[in-house]
């Protein structure tokens, strides 16, 4: 997920600095997850409609990004599958180990922290 630093509810309200600023982050982490995974292609959702169930919705500005498989993909013995691959992805709930999950972060962070982008 892609976070604005900043409280904005749409996305008419983002400056020019900020759309580059996301256009960098999304060459890096397609980049990056490239050389790791091979990716088959990458999802970016901008979704608010969570935010509306609430009685006083605060919706944030922010984007999911899913890469997606067409094969199922192994790593760190673990199988991940994209069972809805080339339709819209539903939610998939699974528990990942904690300590999988921050090796999965320190490894995209470090493929990205050396990208030259």
């Amino acid at each position: 997920m892609v976070v604005l630093k900043r409280h904005c509810q749409d996305l008419m309200e983002l400056n020019s600095d900020e759309w580059v600023e996301f256009g960098k982050i999304v060459q890096k982490m397609e980049k990056s997850l490239n050389e790791l995974f091979k990716p088959d292609l990458f999802n970016w959702s901008c979704f608010k409609n969570a935010a509306f169930r609430d009685k006083n919705p605060q919706p944030e500005i922010h984007w999911h990004f899913l890469p997606r498989y067409c094969e199922p993909v192994e790593y760190n013995g673990i199988i991940f599958n994209d069972p809805d691959f080339g339709y819209i992805p539903q939610p998939i709930h699974r528990k990942i180990p904690l300590e999988v999950r921050n090796d999965l972060f320190k490894l995209l962070k470090s493929t990205m922290d050396n990208d030259e982008i």
